[in-house]
């Protein structure tokens, strides 16, 4: 009987064992904290922070369109959004969870540079020459809109 008492949680036994335990733990934990090395950060691609000056071009790349209504993802050229004057669209994968998630990175005709005011401008066409997306084109845009597709860039 004696015996059924100390080992219960509410003798006095068991707690001042319950507090050499803790005051064990800490110790260690307090040991282990000392001699260990310190951590050494390492450099994963595609995420390393980039530092920009005053008028540094900065480069607007596009991902692809997603929607938070349907699962089904278009690439961002699906539209006929204007194009770089490059003869070939430029596709790049900065990462390797880029390559594994299939996002394909392409280049995009706009251009900024850091820390300078630009008025609205035209990118791809003129007010004299404005752009006309063909029916099949404008029923497809129209689609996204309701569809509350958005372009990740």
């Amino acid at each position: 009987m004696s015996s059924d008492l100390e080992s219960s949680p509410c003798s006095k036994s068991w707690i001042s064992n319950r507090n050499k335990n803790i005051g064990m733990m800490r110790i260690v934990l307090v040991i282990l904290l000392v001699f260990t090395k310190g951590s050494y950060p390492f450099y994963v691609p595609g995420v390393a922070p980039v530092e920009f000056k005053r008028g540094d071009p900065l480069i607007v790349k596009a991902v692809k369109m997603t929607s938070s209504i349907t699962q089904l993802p278009y690439s961002y050229y699906s539209l006929p959004f204007c194009k770089p004057n490059a003869s070939k669209l430029v596709y790049k994968s900065e990462n390797l969870g880029e390559v594994l998630r299939g996002d394909r990175i392409v280049t995009t005709p706009y251009e900024f540079k850091l820390g300078e005011d630009v008025p609205c401008s035209l990118t791809c066409h003129s007010p004299e020459l404005p752009l006309h997306w063909k029916p099949p084109f404008s029923t497809a845009a129209v689609s996204h809109v309701h569809h509350r597709y958005y372009v990740h860039m």
